[in-house]
């Protein structure tokens, strides 16, 4: 670990890299040499436990087709069913997004079957934004009550204290937070797309409006088609600006 103080004196001296320090430095040479090791042969399980390497700096030892970007809308908090699920991925060097939706309550399990036994299994990191809050404990909640089981962690995870444990998690929130900490007023997702990607959306529906536009559309889907479009809508451009982020981050 090199601390502030000591950075800045190393890069007075024109040490800005490991490479550098490796060559320029004898006090971290060795130090230098065994993470350029471990870079080298992606050893993504040791570097993962170094508390000094956050989830975006291990991100090369992943393909970008391992990725899984997603974002869900809810009815509430953890015990209201899941209504979208949006998912975006790299294939073929294009980006897809897939949504899914709840036309009714009772098809909310079978969404969750899908994500557990057809979307999980191909990928091997997420992408959220602020999913590990909120996303990913939520669907892990919702796989527990339908399966009495969640396919995001080990055996020897207990359920309700573990969420995730098998699947790297790059959360675009926290990041963002982080690298820009104190440079704008908010953190929401649409104010970090109009601050890194200069993107605006028009007529943006609030989150916390989807659960009240999905009880108007059970009551009549005729009528309230509209607002259903909206919410999906809203969840599609939440996945379609991750990607855009990560490679504003990177």
């Amino acid at each position: 670990y090199i601390g502030e103080f000591m950075e800045n004196r190393l890069k007075g001296r024109g040490i800005r890299t490991l490479k550098d320090l490796r060559y320029l430095n004898l006090r971290y040479r060795d130090s230098a040499n065994h993470i350029l090791k471990l870079i080298k042969i992606k050893d993504y399980d040791t570097l993962k436990k170094n508390r000094y390497i956050d989830d975006l700096d291990v991100s090369f030892c992943f393909h970008v087709e391992d990725l899984l970007f997603l974002d869900i809308e809810t009815l509430g908090f953890y015990d209201n069913a899941i209504i979208i699920v949006g998912i975006g991925f790299f294939k073929n060097r294009n980006f897809e997004i897939h949504l899914f939706f709840a036309r009714s309550l009772e098809e909310e399990i079978a969404i969750c079957e899908h994500l557990k036994n057809i979307i999980l299994p191909n990928f091997k990191c997420f992408v959220s934004y602020n999913g590990k809050r909120f996303d990913i404990p939520y669907i892990a909640n919702r796989f527990l009550y339908y399966f009495d089981k969640n396919p995001m962690i080990t055996k020897k995870d207990t359920p309700y204290e573990n969420s995730n444990t098998k699947f790297h998690h790059i959360d675009l929130y926290h990041i963002c937070r982080r690298r820009f900490r104190g440079m704008f007023e908010r953190y929401t997702l649409t104010h970090i797309e109009e601050q890194l990607l200069n993107m605006r959306r028009e007529n943006e529906l609030p989150s916390s409006m989807v659960p009240i536009c999905y009880k108007k559309y059970q009551k009549n889907p005729y009528r309230y088609i509209g607002l259903i479009k909206e919410c999906i809508e809203h969840n599609y451009y939440d996945v379609y600006s991750m990607p855009l982020i990560l490679n504003k981050l990177l």
